[in-house]
C-alpha cells in the first residue's frame, strides 16, 4: 500500500498492510537535526522574525525547500500535516509588516502596544500582554457589523508545492478554524463571556460558522485528504468549560463545520490536548474521523479510547511526548513495543504517533528509536 492507501484503509475501518504513522508536527530543533542546517520550518521564532523583517518571499522559498526535504527523509511517516503553525501557510504576497519595536533581546511591542516575548522552552514568540483585550464589547451588533476574514491563494504557495511533491502521502490541509470553543478577548475573558454574555456568544458562533465555512473554500487545498480542527478544550484535569456548556454552545456549530469541511475532503480530524474523557462523546457526535493527542500523562489511555470509541473514530497516538522530551531510549522502546503489540496482526482506526507532537526539546535519539522500530515492524509485515 502507499501511505495514502494505508491511512484511507484504516480510517474506513479496514485493516491496512501495517500500522499507519504520522506526527502532528516535527518542531524546529528536530527538523534542523534532520536537515543538518537551520530552518524556519516549525522554528516559530525564525518564522516570525523573517516576517517582521519583511522577508516573506525568502521565507517562502526556504520553506518549500526544507519541508519537502524533511518529509522525503521521514519517509515512514504516512501523514503530513500542512495545517500546523509556522508550517507553510504565509501572509499574502501583499503583506506589509507591522512596525515592531524591540524592547530588549527577548521582548517586542507592536503598534497596538501588545507585548511579545521569546519563550526558550518552546522557541516561540508569544503575545504576553494585550492592553486592549477588555476594550471590545462583544454584542450581537458587534458581530453583525464585523467584516469577515478573507483568504488569498498566495498564502498557500508553500503548501501547494508540498502537495505536488507528495501525491502518495496522506495530506492534512489548512482550513477554516475550529469553533467548538470560542475565547473572545483571550482565555480569561473568553471563559467569563460564556457566563455573562450569552447572546453575544451565540452571535459569535453564528458569525464564525459563516466566516470559517467561507475560508474553507480557499484554505482547503486540492489534492489533500483531510483537515484537522486544532483548538484545545481541556486542561490535564478536564474541560475548560463544563461538558454540558461546551455541548450547549459548540455542538451544532461544530457539526456544521465538520459537514462543511467534508464537502472538500473525505476526512476530518480533531486535535485536543488534555483529559478529554468527558467529551469523547462530543467528538463522536460532531462526526470526526480521527482524534489526535491522546495524552496518558493527562489521564487518558489510548488503548481504552480505541476499544471504546474505535467504531466511531480512529485514534492517533501511543508515545508520550514527555518520554520524547525527558525519557530514555528504553522508555520510548517500551511504549512503541506496547503499541505494536496492541496493533498485533492488525486493527482498524489506529494510527501510531506521539501523544502530541515532536516538540521542541525532543531527544533526537528517542525519536529515531521510534522510527527504527516502526521501520522494522513494517519490514516484517
Amino acid at each position: 500500500m502507499t501511505s495514502k492507501e494505508r491511512v484511507y484503509a484504516s480510517l474506513r475501518g479496514e485493516i491496512p498492510d501495517c500500522i499507519p504513522t504520522g506526527e502532528f508536527s516535527v518542531d524546529g530543533d528536530t527538523a534542523e537535526r534532520i536537515l543538518g542546517r537551520p530552518t524556519p520550518y516549525r522554528s516559530k521564532y525564525i518564522f516570525q522574525q523573517m516576517l517582521w523583517d519583511g522577508r516573506r518571499d525568502e521565507l517562502a522559498d526556504m520553506l518549500k525547500r526544507d519541508i519537502v526535504e524533511i518529509y522525503a527523509k521521514l519517509d515512514c511517516l504516512d501523514i503530513i500535516n500542512l495545517a500546523c503553525h509556522a508550517g507553510g501557510m504565509l501572509p499574502p504576497e501583499s503583506y506589509v509588516p507591522e512596525k515592531i519595536t524591540r524592547i530588549d533581546d527577548t521582548t517586542w511591542k507592536d503598534e497596538s502596544d501588545r507585548i511579545y516575548k521569546y519563550s526558550p522552552q518552546t522557541q516561540d514568540i508569544v503575545m504576553v500582554e494585550d492592553p486592549h483585550c477588555w476594550d471590545l464589547d462583544y454584542t450581537r451588533e458587534y458581530f453583525e457589523n464585523l467584516a469577515p476574514e478573507r483568504a488569498d491563494d498566495s498564502q498557500f504557495e508553500v503548501i501547494d508545492e508540498v502537495i505536488r511533491a507528495f501525491p502518495d502521502r496522506f495530506l492534512i490541509s489548512p482550513s477554516g478554524a475550529d469553533i467548538g470553543l470560542i475565547l473572545l478577548g483571550g482565555f480569561e475573558r473568553g471563559l467569563t463571556e460564556y457566563i455573562t454574555n450569552e447572546d453575544g456568544m451565540r452571535a459569535a458562533y453564528e458569525f464564525y460558522v459563516r466566516q470559517e465555512n467561507a475560508l474553507d473554500e480557499t484554505r482547503i487545498r486540492p489534492g489533500t485528504d483531510a483537515v484537522i480542527f486544532q483548538n484545545d478544550y481541556c486542561f490535564n484535569s478536564g474541560c475548560f468549560l463544563s461538558p454540558s456548556m461546551l455541548r450547549e454552545f459548540g455542538l451544532n456549530p461544530m457539526k456544521e463545520r465538520v459537514a462543511h469541511a467534508r464537502k472538500h475532503v473525505p476526512f476530518v480530524f480533531k486535535h485536543c490536548c488534555g483529559n478529554t474523557n468527558d467529551i469523547l462523546n462530543f467528538f463522536a457526535e460532531i462526526g470526526i474521523d480521527c482524534y489526535q493527542s491522546v495524552q496518558r500523562t493527562a489521564g487518558m489511555d489510548l488503548f481504552s479510547v480505541h476499544r471504546d470509541w474505535g467504531d466511531r473514530f480512529a485514534v492517533w497516538g501511543g508515545i508520550d511526548v514527555e518520554s520524547y522530551l525527558t525519557g530514555s531510549v528504553e522508555a520510548v522502546h517500551t511504549q512503541t513495543q506496547a503499541l505494536l503489540d496492541y496493533y498485533g496482526d492488525g486493527k482498524p482506526r489506529l494510527i501510531a504517533g506521539s501523544s502530541h507532537s515532536i516538540a521542541v526539546g525532543t531527544r533526537y535519539e528517542n525519536f529515531m528509536t521510534y522510527l527504527e522500530m516502526i521501520q522494522t515492524a513494517r519490514s516484517k509485515a
